[in-house]
Formats: structure tokens, sequence, C-alpha cells
């Protein structure tokens, strides 16, 4: 048939494509110096912008693009884009049109951002954070550790320890950023009301 394992996009990883091709006696050709087919589907440009510039990870952008994430690995290099050092989390802002602070871009691939960020949202105006943990059925150890990671990724206090709990006055503008951000994403995943003639 003269086809290679990258024609073929069914979902699942090169090797099981390349198994299923064996098994079934089909030949197969190299695919050197035949053109990814991620190349026509993408642009190098937008590839920088997804993973460079929002923080986008590879599985995450290859899911999108419906492609395995060596194809988008194999990519980055044959453009010569520079990898980064690899986490599992992926920005859960990239698809906002936002430019993220330094702070908040280290925080974005970090675990749960999204939740530790709403959790760290509803502190302030507590008396402390047991009381904040019980209102949002967490446990306060929990709470505890999400802030101290928070406070961790960002190299400084967030949360004044005051009676009610208050946001200190370097973590104001951090604390409008998460806010704009939150809202920004709800917005986004409410469905559209569809209006009847």
């Amino acid at each position: 048939m003269g086809i290679s394992e990258d024609h073929i996009q069914l979902g699942c990883s090169d090797t099981t494509v390349r198994r299923a091709l064996a098994e079934a006696k089909i030949s197969t050709r190299s695919t050197r110096g035949i053109p990814p087919i991620l190349s026509t589907k993408i642009s190098r440009e937008w590839l920088e912008t997804e993973y460079s510039l929002k923080g986008r990870s590879v599985p995450d952008i290859a899911q999108e693009v419906g492609v395995h994430k060596d194809s988008v690995s194999d990519q980055l290099q044959r453009w010569g884009i520079p990898r980064r050092p690899e986490g599992p989390y992926s920005n859960p802002f990239a698809s906002l049109n936002f430019t993220l602070s330094p702070a908040m871009h280290r925080l974005s691939r970090t675990r749960n951002c999204l939740t530790r960020l709403r959790n760290l949202l509803h502190i302030p105006g507590h008396p402390s954070i047991t009381a904040a943990a019980k209102s949002l059925d967490i446990p306060p150890t929990t709470l505890r550790r999400q802030l101290r990671g928070i406070e961790a990724v960002l190299g400084a206090t967030v949360i004044a320890h005051t009676n009610p709990l208050s946001i200190v006055p370097s973590g104001a503008a951090f604390f409008d950023e998460a806010r704009q951000l939150i809202v920004l994403l709800d917005n986004r995943a409410k469905p559209t009301p569809v209006r009847l003639g």
C-alpha cells in the first residue's frame, strides 16, 4: 500500500499501529524524507506560541490537533523550538487571550492549579484557615498545604494572618490577576443560550 505509520491516525500509539500493520501483513515504507503530517495541520508560529509562550504541555497540544504526543515532540525538534523541562501539567489559562505575569505563569504549570487558586481566593475574610477550609468543605491541612505550595512557587507570602485573614499588600496584584483568570475561564465554560426564532 505504500503508507507509513504517520498516515494512520487512530488515536493510538505508533507501536500499536506498527504492530497492527505487521499482523495484517501490510508493508510500510520508510518515513525518511516524507514531511510529517503534523506540519500540514499546524504552523511553526502556532506551535511556538502554544508551547513556548502559553506554556501548554506536549500531550495537551497533541490532543487538540489529534496526533500522538511523540509527533508533537518530533515537530518541536524539526522546527528547532527549544524544549523546556517538561512537567505533567498544562497551563489551564493557555486558551485565554491573557498575558500571564511571571508568577502566574510559574503557578499555572503546577498540579491542581485551578483548584488551589479558587481555594486561595476564598481565604480572605475568614477568621482562620480552619474556618476557610470548613466553608470549602476540605480539611484545614489541605488548605494550609495548598497555601504553602502557592507561596513557595511565588516566593512570597500572599495571605496576612490577621483576623480576619487578608491579602498582603504585595499580593494584591496577584489576587486581582487570579480573579480575572477564574472569571474568564468560568464565563467561557458557560453554555451559550440558544434563541429559538
